[in-house]
Protein backbone atom coordinates (compact mmCIF):
# COMPACT_ATOMS: atom_id res chain seq x y z
CA UNK A 1 0.00 0.00 0.00
CA UNK A 2 2.51 2.50 1.32
CA UNK A 3 4.62 1.80 -2.34
CA UNK A 4 2.11 2.68 -4.97
CA UNK A 5 0.75 5.80 -3.11
CA UNK A 6 4.53 7.18 -2.61
CA UNK A 7 4.08 6.67 -6.70
CA UNK A 8 1.06 8.60 -6.75
CA UNK A 9 1.68 11.23 -4.39
CA UNK A 10 5.75 12.09 -5.88
CA UNK A 11 4.15 11.80 -9.41
CA UNK A 12 1.37 14.15 -8.85
CA UNK A 13 3.61 16.22 -7.19
CA UNK A 14 6.18 16.34 -9.96
CA UNK A 15 3.08 17.69 -12.08
CA UNK A 16 2.26 20.41 -9.26
CA UNK A 17 6.40 21.15 -9.83
CA UNK A 18 5.81 21.22 -13.68
CA UNK A 19 2.77 23.30 -13.67
CA UNK A 20 4.13 25.90 -10.86
CA UNK A 21 7.12 25.95 -13.30
CA UNK A 22 5.17 26.84 -16.43
CA UNK A 23 2.71 29.24 -14.69
CA UNK A 24 5.99 31.45 -13.00
CA UNK A 25 7.54 32.01 -16.68
CA UNK A 26 4.72 33.98 -18.19
CA UNK A 27 5.96 37.17 -18.26
CA UNK A 28 9.77 36.79 -16.83
CA UNK A 29 10.68 33.26 -15.42
CA UNK A 30 11.33 33.83 -11.58
CA UNK A 31 11.13 31.50 -8.77
CA UNK A 32 8.50 32.36 -6.29
CA UNK A 33 10.74 31.92 -3.84
CA UNK A 34 14.33 33.43 -4.07
CA UNK A 35 16.88 30.75 -3.91
CA UNK A 36 14.56 27.70 -4.79
CA UNK A 37 12.98 27.07 -8.12
CA UNK A 38 10.67 24.68 -9.32
CA UNK A 39 12.86 22.52 -11.77
CA UNK A 40 14.36 21.78 -8.44
CA UNK A 41 11.83 20.75 -6.56
CA UNK A 42 10.28 18.58 -9.75
CA UNK A 43 13.92 17.13 -9.54
CA UNK A 44 13.94 16.44 -5.67
CA UNK A 45 10.02 14.55 -6.94
CA UNK A 46 11.88 12.53 -9.84
CA UNK A 47 14.16 11.13 -7.34
CA UNK A 48 11.78 10.41 -4.45
CA UNK A 49 9.68 8.37 -6.96
CA UNK A 50 13.08 6.27 -8.13
CA UNK A 51 13.50 5.81 -4.87
CA UNK A 52 10.02 4.45 -4.43
CA UNK A 53 9.86 2.32 -7.49
CA UNK A 54 13.45 0.92 -6.11
CA UNK A 55 12.04 0.33 -2.89
CA UNK A 56 9.24 -1.40 -4.07
CA UNK A 57 11.72 -3.76 -5.88
CA UNK A 58 13.65 -4.35 -2.82
CA UNK A 59 10.38 -5.26 -1.12
CA UNK A 60 8.95 -7.51 -3.47
CA UNK A 61 12.32 -9.59 -4.19
CA UNK A 62 13.09 -9.63 0.04
CA UNK A 63 9.85 -10.67 1.65
CA UNK A 64 11.59 -10.09 4.89
CA UNK A 65 12.12 -6.34 4.13
CA UNK A 66 8.50 -5.55 3.82
CA UNK A 67 8.37 -3.85 7.34
CA UNK A 68 11.81 -1.68 6.70
CA UNK A 69 10.65 -0.89 2.87
CA UNK A 70 7.22 0.44 4.01
CA UNK A 71 8.74 2.59 6.72
CA UNK A 72 11.02 4.35 3.88
CA UNK A 73 8.38 4.75 1.63
CA UNK A 74 5.99 6.48 4.33
CA UNK A 75 9.35 8.84 4.73
CA UNK A 76 9.61 9.15 0.65
CA UNK A 77 5.87 10.22 1.14
CA UNK A 78 6.92 12.66 3.96
CA UNK A 79 9.74 13.87 1.87
CA UNK A 80 7.73 15.00 -1.15
CA UNK A 81 5.53 16.64 0.46
CA UNK A 82 8.40 18.45 2.12
CA UNK A 83 9.62 19.20 -1.36
CA UNK A 84 6.46 20.73 -2.42
CA UNK A 85 6.24 22.61 0.93
CA UNK A 86 9.51 24.43 0.17
CA UNK A 87 8.63 26.01 -3.09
Amino acid sequence: MPGLLALAVSGFLMVVAFVASVMSCFDTCESPRPGMSAGAVGAGEFFVALAAIVLLVAGLAQPVWRRFVAAALWAAIALAIGFVALH
